[in-house]
């Protein structure tokens, strides 16, 4: 047998100000992570290079050539 349990979370002013401070942390840790993954897996290119040329050169996808 199969029990679920649902916790709703209804936080004062002070705890729902300090979840958003380590949401937005948690958000910038995430975007550097997957900024630092896209330049290990292309190094020819910087982190804004990469996007102005995505973006000038209008690629969606990039292909791997092998």
């Amino acid at each position: 047998m199969l029990t679920n349990y649902v916790y709703k979370l209804r936080p004062n002013v002070t705890q729902s100000i300090k979840m958003s401070g380590w949401l937005d942390m948690l958000r910038s840790t995430y975007n550097w992570s997957l900024g630092d993954r896209i330049a290990q897996y292309n190094p020819t290119l910087t982190r804004l290079g990469f996007w102005r040329v995505k973006l000038l050169t209008g690629h969606n996808q990039t292909t791997v050539a092998g």
